[in-house]
């Protein structure tokens, strides 16, 4: 995506069999300092990542990934790939089942959110292959 103000992905809404991420946000340039959401969204047998977000070091606003289910994804059910400068970042309310590697993995590198919170809160995260939950941080 590129060159967008805020980048939104709500539901309700499925994504099923899908052959690499089921949800994939990746955010090459921006304008301004966007806000991103995926909320409210089903991902099912995805061959990869269940949903990913990631910035590329570009600035963005607060991030958060809520109230979505992902069961059965090859590898993190649900991974926010993470540089450069953001907002608050949070993890809310997802169910995440059966990944083949890591349920959530927030991958934090040289981040600064500027003093904001890094939070995940109220999910249920069950059988994965890895860690339940994997916060890799290397925070500025």
């Amino acid at each position: 995506v590129s060159g967008l103000t805020n980048a939104e992905i709500a539901g309700p809404g499925t994504v099923d069999t899908s052959g690499l991420d089921g949800i994939r946000l990746e955010l090459l340039t921006v304008s301004g300092v966007p806000t991103v959401s995926v909320t409210d969204m089903t991902v099912l047998d995805s061959t990869d990542v269940g949903i990913h977000v990631r910035n590329n070091g570009v600035t963005v606003g607060d991030i958060t990934i809520s109230d979505n289910t992902v069961d059965q994804s090859g590898d993190q059910g649900i991974l926010a790939n993470l540089s450069g400068t953001s907002g608050a970042v949070t993890a809310d309310g997802n169910t995440v089942s059966s990944s083949g590697s890591n349920g959530v993995e927030l991958f934090l590198t040289g981040l600064n959110t500027g003093g904001a919170d890094v939070t995940v809160s109220n999910s249920t995260i069950s059988d994965s292959a890895g860690n339940g939950l994997l916060i890799d941080s290397f925070l500025s």
